[in-house]
Formats: structure tokens, sequence, C-alpha cells
């Protein structure tokens, strides 16, 4: 194997890792954006 390759196989892992901590990141806050949402719509009534 070179270098080349063993370097290109790391970014490639380091991105897929790092789109699902960002989606999972993403999901996080939407979740607790939809919560605090119905927070407020319960207080409303």
């Amino acid at each position: 194997m070179s270098w080349n390759v063993i370097l290109l196989g790391t970014i490639f892992k380091m991105g897929i890792l790092g789109g699902i901590e960002k989606r999972k990141r993403i999901t996080a806050w939407t979740y607790e954006k939809n919560t605090i949402i119905s927070l407020f719509q319960n207080l409303e009534c």
C-alpha cells in the first residue's frame, strides 16, 4: 500500500465519521427545537 492510498482512506473515513456526527447534531437540534415549540404551544392553551 502506498502512502497516498492510506492517506485517501483516512480522509475518506474521517469524512464519513464527520458526516455522521454532523447529522446527529442536526437531529438533536431539530428534536430540541420541536420540544421547545411544543412547550410554548402548551403554554398558550
